[in-house]
């Protein structure tokens, strides 16, 4: 028999509200049930499937075998579970649980999700980039195609305010048991000691108390640092000792959640911050830290950084020790620093790079972004940075997506490096595991080294190319995950590097004695906070013939050489702000006529636009203006 929740006894009133409503909103306190009771609930009330959509991997797997389980029925069968590089479904599967991330690809064989009656968005506040881009999707589905689509939106921590006015809210109030907080002492010596000897000394003061031990930790090289700090202590006082990762297996992850006469110690990062209830966890150690991904603007690709908790997330974690009786948190840092800390964290739509998020929509048809029903509009400057980029690369032209955007929108990657794979096609496996080796070297990312191989393996399976470039180097091959990035070096004392979109940038001092002034175009690679270059690849100007869309442009300028008191026309070939060559000749009167025309009016264009940007104009002023841009552009 299962364990009565504090969410069953609503069950019945929350079914009947999702069937006489679109779109629900469900505030639950973390352990009432939510996630394993609800959903298979719903199925007695719905014929076809129900789609449950969890931020990450671990919760989707666990949430399925518990729900598979409580059913008495074998995982696959009716409750199932699906994301990258494991699907476990089944024909007769009526209940499943996806990571969002693999959601939004499954939209593109299905984009009016037929078949499915219920999608169940959970843990809602952690606002992920796929959170935000699959409510969009959602609401608009709801709003043309599938107006008979039901939505559940799932959380501890809802913001009512963004909500409240349009959709139906349902609340479940839990018990609130006793928490007793425990703050590292505001000293140097306590504040600065490394993280390791804060939890030695914190598992040392928490085994005075009853219950399993649950600790927060950034990442996993902090997680086998402590490990190997703690497995004595664990060793001496007969605890067992758990790491707590996504790809644990099904005998690890019933090590895990079956309460025992063995106390156990569980190491985790955020991933049980949320989603998870752990049975017999009574004591939380919270780092305070957690890996937060940040976009490289540089490298394109994402990097992870180690941050300070807001508070709403210490919150959450401190509740995981009072969810079934009274427990302590120890947090690792002091009271003081708790009060100093944002409420929440931002969203990662307004933070993120968002150029894979605008060609996964391109792929689904939805060019305009705007239009979408956010709950908060992405930033213009944001989406205005990707689509250039998106340009750049090939994946769109006129807002629509190219072929070469097609098969970009097909690799779950970053679009530089989807750009890469589309082209090593033409290129020897050899050459392009040496390029895979080098883009994974950026970051450290053995991860990424594996995802880049797997999908590598893909595109040499389905190659159909008659020829290669062979002869061309991998640097050839790099220039189009980065054609932004083109550079070239200037001759000052400080060696410093033009980019073709206008920008200086100084050369680190490593590399002034590697560049050769004979080879002077490069692709920048990464940038130190102190705009310092610290790694580039040269390349030559040939190459950049290669690309598509072609990046050079030509054109005409008027000279005035004052040496000669001459006129000239000077014809350029550029790359951006990059003036690879140019040629002065003679000039006809029409001519220099025509260029100073349109040299004027993109000025009093340029001129105009700015003052409609920087001045607040009323009516009258406003208009006149307009009119003045519109004659101007006759």
């Amino acid at each position: 028999m299962c364990q009565e929740l504090p969410i069953d006894i609503h069950l019945e009133e929350i079914c009947s509200k999702v069937l006489n409503t679109q779109t629900l909103f469900l505030k639950a306190s973390p352990g009432s049930g939510k996630t394993t009771r609800l959903p298979p609930a719903l199925l007695c009330h719905f014929s076809q499937k129900i789609i449950v959509l969890e931020p990450r991997r671990l919760a989707a797997k666990f949430a399925a075998n518990r729900v598979a389980f409580e059913l008495k029925t074998q995982i696959g069968e009716v409750v199932g579970y699906a994301f990258r590089f494991e699907n476990k479904q089944g024909p007769e599967t009526r209940l499943s649980f996806y990571t969002e991330g693999t959601f939004l690809r499954l939209l593109h064989s299905n984009p009016e999700l037929k078949g499915i009656d219920v999608v169940i968005l959970d843990e809602f506040h952690e606002r992920h980039k796929e959170t935000d881009v699959a409510w969009a999707l959602l609401r608009k589905l709801q709003q043309t195609k599938r107006p008979d689509l039901k939505l559940v939106v799932m959380s501890a921590t809802l913001d009512k305010k963004l909500f409240s006015d349009k959709f139906d809210f349902f609340e479940v109030e839990t018990p609130i048991f006793p928490l007793e907080t425990h703050y590292l002492e505001h000293s140097p010596v306590a504040l600065n000691s490394s993280l390791e000897k804060k939890v030695y000394d914190a598992l040392w003061k928490a085994l005075d108390y009853d219950g399993d031990v649950l600790i927060f930790l950034p990442g996993m090289r902090d997680i086998l640092k402590v490990k190997e700090s703690i497995t004595p202590l664990c060793s001496e006082n007969n605890l067992h000792l758990f790491i707590l990762h996504g790809d644990l297996s099904n005998e690890e992850q019933a090590l895990v959640m079956q309460e025992g006469k063995r106390r156990k110690v569980i190491l985790s990062t955020n991933i049980a911050e949320s989603s998870l209830t752990i049975p017999g966890v009574r004591i939380v150690i919270d780092s305070g830290l957690f890996r937060e991904s940040s976009f490289s603007p540089w490298t394109g690709l994402s990097h992870l950084e180690t941050k300070r908790t807001s508070k709403a997330s210490a919150i959450q974690r401190a509740g995981r020790a009072a969810r079934t009786g009274a427990g302590h948190v120890f947090r690792l840092f002091s009271k003081h620093e708790f009060a100093e800390r944002v409420e929440f964290e931002k969203p990662e739509i307004i933070r993120a790079d968002l150029c894979e998020t605008l060609l996964l929509l391109y792929s689904l048809g939805e060019d305009h972004v705007h239009s979408l029903p956010w709950t908060e509009l992405p930033p213009e400057k944001s989406l205005e940075s990707s689509q250039k980029l998106l340009k750049q690369l090939g994946a769109i032209a006129e807002d629509h997506l190219t072929e070469i955007g097609k098969s970009m929108s097909r690799f779950p990657l970053h679009p530089r490096l989807s750009r890469l794979l589309v082209e090593a096609t033409f290129y020897s496996e050899t050459k392009v595991k040496k390029m895979i080796q080098f883009i994974s070297s950026l970051e450290e990312d053995t991860f990424l080294r594996k995802r880049l191989s797997d999908q590598l393996h893909t595109v040499m399976r389905n190659q159909e190319k008659k020829y290669f470039k062979n002869d061309l180097p991998i640097e050839c091959l790099l220039l189009k995950g980065f054609v932004d990035r083109i550079g070239i070096l200037k001759e000052s004392k400080q060696k410093e590097i033009l980019l073709c979109n206008g920008e200086l940038l100084r050369l680190g001092r490593d590399l002034q004695n590697e560049v050769d002034p004979n080879h002077p175009l490069v692709i920048v690679i990464e940038v130190s906070p102190s705009r310092e270059v610290t790694r580039l690849v040269p390349i030559e100007e040939e190459w950049l013939y290669e690309i598509e869309p072609f990046p050079i442009e030509e054109g005409i300028e008027p000279y005035w050489d004052e040496q000669k008191s001459e006129l000239y026309l000077r014809e350029e070939l550029r790359i951006g702000q990059i003036l690879l060559s140019e040629q002065k000749r003679s000039y006809k009167g029409e001519e220099v006529s025509l260029l100073l025309k349109e040299k004027i009016k993109v000025v009093l264009n340029q001129a105009c636009e700015k003052l409609l940007r920087e001045i607040h104009l009323k009516g009258r002023y406003q208009r006149l203006i307009h009119m003045g841009l519109m004659l101007n552009k006759k």
